[in-house]
């Protein structure tokens, strides 16, 4: 099935931001590959999170959380970019309710 999607998703990650992340996560979830796929995918998500001040990404930042080791590792690089987050735009309960369990 994420091969079929492939091909759509690529095709339109430009404009379908959320969704080629997701595409990405799931299928490093599938592969189980980590390393320089899953280094790559934490740095364009961090990429668009902070450079992109047109749009907020919530789910992105929900994302990242799950992704970069380092944030689980540093509380206080989590609630910089929590903080950073809110400061661009974002009130997402969901990103509330991941930062604080």
């Amino acid at each position: 099935m994420l091969d079929e999607a492939r091909d759509p998703i690529l095709s339109h990650r430009e404009k379908q931001i959320e969704e080629y992340c997701f595409y990405q996560y799931l299928r490093l979830q599938i592969t189980g590959e980590e390393g320089e796929q899953k280094e790559s995918l934490c740095r364009y998500i961090k990429k668009i999170l902070w450079e992109d001040e047109r749009r907020v990404h919530p789910y992105l930042f929900l994302l990242l959380m799950k992704l970069d080791d380092t944030m689980a590792l540093n509380p206080l690089e989590e609630y910089n970019s929590l903080k950073n987050l809110f400061k661009n735009g974002s009130s997402s309960p969901f990103v509330y309710a991941a930062a604080s369990g």
